[in-house]
C-alpha cells in the first residue's frame, strides 16, 4: 500500500505560526507566559469568528466588508439590553437579540448585492459607514461602560473551562459547526458552489440568489457571536470596536487559503490564520512597535496572502473548499 505523500508546502502557514511565535517569545519572555497565552487564544477567537463569517460571502464570489460594523452592532445591541435590564436583565435572551440584529445585517446587504445588484464593495462599506454612524450617534462616540452586566455574561471573556478560555471553546465548536455544515450538508455545498461556477449552478437549478443572502446571513451570525465575546472581554462597547480587526479577520480568510489545500477557502485555515493574526498583534504589542507599524505590518501580510493566492490559482480570489 503506497503512503500518501505530505506536502510540506501545504503546511507553511502552521509552521510560520510556530516560527513567529518563538520569535516573540525571545524578544520578551513573557510572551510564553500562560496569561499572555490565554489572551491570545481570546483574541484569536474574535477574528476566527469573523473570518469564518466572511467566508461564507467570500465563497459565493462577494466580498463582505461590513464585518466590523456587525461585530460592532452586535456589542452595542447586547450591552444597552442588559445595561437597560431587559428580558430580566437575562445575558442569553439580550445576546440573541443582539446575533440577530448583525444577521439582519447581512440580510440589508444581500438585498442591497443580490435584488438591487449593487457591487459588494459598495454595498458592504456603505452599510458599515451607514450603521456605524447611527452607533457613533447613540454611544456619543465614547466608551460605553455597562454596570449591570451580569457575572454569567463577564465569564463568556473572562473565565476558562478546563484551562481553556470560554470564548476560545465556542469559536472551537462553531468553526466544527461550519466546517460540517461546508462539507456535509447541501445548503452547505450549494453555498461553496457558486463561487466556483455560478453558470452550472444556474444549469442544474442552485437558486444563486437564495444561496447568496442565507452566506451574507450567516456572515451576520458569525460576526454577532464575535460581538458578543469581544464586549465580553472587553467589559464596554464602542461604536467602532469591529473596525479594529476587520483587517486581521480578512487577513485570516487569506492567509487561511494557503493552508492545507492551497487557493482553497477553508475553515481549518481560518483557525490557524486567526492564531497566527493574534500572535503577531500580541507579539507586536509586547516588543513595542507602534500603533503605525502593527498597521504597516498587518497590511503587508494581507497582501501578501492575496497575492500568494493570485500566483496559486492566477486569479484574485481563491475557489471554494467542496
Amino acid at each position: 500500500m503506497r503512503s500518501k505523500k505530505i506536502n510540506i508546502g501545504n503546511y507553511t502557514l502552521l509552521l510560520a505560526t510556530i516560527v513567529i511565535g518563538l520569535f516573540m517569545g525571545m524578544k520578551n519572555n513573557q510572551f510564553f507566559q500562560l496569561s499572555n497565552m490565554l489572551e491570545i487564544l481570546k483574541t484569536a477567537s474574535i477574528v476566527g469568528l469573523m473570518s469564518l463569517g466572511v467566508l461564507f460571502p467570500s465563497a459565493t464570489g462577494e466580498i463582505d466588508f461590513s464585518i466590523g460594523a456587525q461585530l460592532s452592532l452586535a456589542a452595542v445591541v447586547v450591552g444597552r439590553l442588559m445595561d437597560a435590564g431587559f428580558a430580566g436583565n437575562n445575558y442569553f435572551v439580550c445576546a440573541l437579540i443582539a446575533i440577530a440584529a448583525s444577521a439582519l445585517m447581512g440580510f440589508v446587504n444581500s438585498v442591497l448585492i443580490v435584488r438591487i445588484k449593487m457591487p459588494s464593495f459598495v454595498a458592504t462599506y456603505g452599510l458599515a459607514m451607514t450603521v456605524e454612524g447611527i452607533l457613533i450617534y447613540f454611544t456619543n462616540n465614547t466608551y460605553y461602560f455597562s454596570s449591570n452586566w451580569t457575572p454569567a455574561f463577564t465569564a463568556i471573556g473572562h473565565n476558562t473551562l478546563a484551562g481553556i478560555p470560554i470564548a476560545a471553546i465556542i469559536f472551537v465548536v462553531l468553526g466544527i459547526i461550519v466546517w460540517i455544515f461546508v462539507d456535509r450538508t447541501r445548503t452547505g455545498r450549494y453555498i461553496f458552489s457558486v463561487g466556483s461556477n455560478a453558470n452550472a449552478c444556474n444549469n442544474v437549478g442552485i437558486r444563486i440568489t437564495k444561496e447568496k443572502t442565507i452566506a451574507f446571513v450567516l456572515c451576520g451570525v458569525l460576526c454577532g457571536v464575535a460581538g458578543i465575546i469581544n464586549s465580553s472581554i472587553a467589559g464596554n462597547v464602542t461604536a467602532t470596536m469591529g473596525s479594529d480587526n476587520l483587517m486581521n479577520a480578512m487577513a485570516a480568510l487569506y492567509l487561511g487559503a494557503t493552508f492545507w489545500k492551497p487557493g482553497v477557502f477553508n475553515v481549518p485555515g481560518c483557525f490557524i490564520a486567526a492564531v497566527l493574526m493574534a500572535v503577531i498583534s500580541n507579539g507586536l504589542v509586547m516588543i513595542g512597535a507602534s500603533f503605525f507599524m502593527r498597521n504597516v505590518i498587518l497590511g503587508a501580510i494581507l497582501i501578501i496572502a492575496v497575492g500568494i493566492i493570485a500566483v496559486i490559482r492566477k486569479e484574485a480570489l481563491p475557489e471554494v473548499a467542496m
